[in-house]
């Protein structure tokens, strides 16, 4: 699996995000991050 590297800042957000949301993985934070942008009225 491809990895990509993220400063600490982002790391924690995501973490943070993926434990309020209760994810499985950080895979599955972005991909709801992704979804949620493209739902979103100004884009």
């Amino acid at each position: 699996m491809p990895t990509i590297k993220v400063n600490d800042w982002t790391k924690e957000q995501l973490e943070d995000i993926k434990e309020e949301e209760d994810h499985s993985s950080f895979d599955s934070v972005i991909k709801s991050l992704l979804k949620e942008r493209e739902r979103s009225p100004e884009n």
